[in-house]
């Protein structure tokens, strides 16, 4: 994960800027600015100031500035995988079994279940489990 974040911010024009520092935890990449240059987030050179990485669990890269915590983050865009996440599949006799399966996969095995269904409640309810489900990820 940290190879395929740092990938993709050295793509970006302002990484000679910084330096990627990652404590192995959680999904923020705290950047430590190394030299002086222009923010795009909140239209300014900054000389010292600090920024931040935050991945999100749908594999989505944004940028932030400390000094514009109230402005929208930039898009990087999606890390070049799909995160494995852990989700608890129902309906599943007791005790609960936990799979670990890609975000698509979950995605793909509700529309399944939306497309096979035959009664309109329970397609209903398949179209809400996969509104939720995007609306979590992104």
């Amino acid at each position: 994960m940290v190879d395929a974040v740092r990938t993709k911010f050295l793509r970006e024009k302002q990484a000679v800027q910084f330096q990627l520092k990652y404590n192995g935890k959680g999904l923020l990449f705290r950047l430590q600015r190394v030299q002086a240059g222009y923010c795009n987030i909140c239209s300014r050179v900054h000389e010292s100031d600090n920024a931040f990485l935050k991945l999100r669990t749908s594999g989505l890269l944004s940028f932030h500035c400390y000094r514009s915590m109230d402005e929208e983050p930039r898009l990087m865009g999606l890390l070049d995988f799909i995160p494995t996440i852990e989700c608890l599949l129902f309906p599943v006799s007791p005790p609960a079994i936990l799979f670990k399966v890609t975000w698509l996969q979950l995605i793909n095995t509700r529309v399944q279940l939306l497309l096979s269904s035959p009664d309109r409640r329970a397609q209903v309810r398949h179209q809400q489990d996969i509104g939720s489900i995007l609306r979590s990820w992104f």
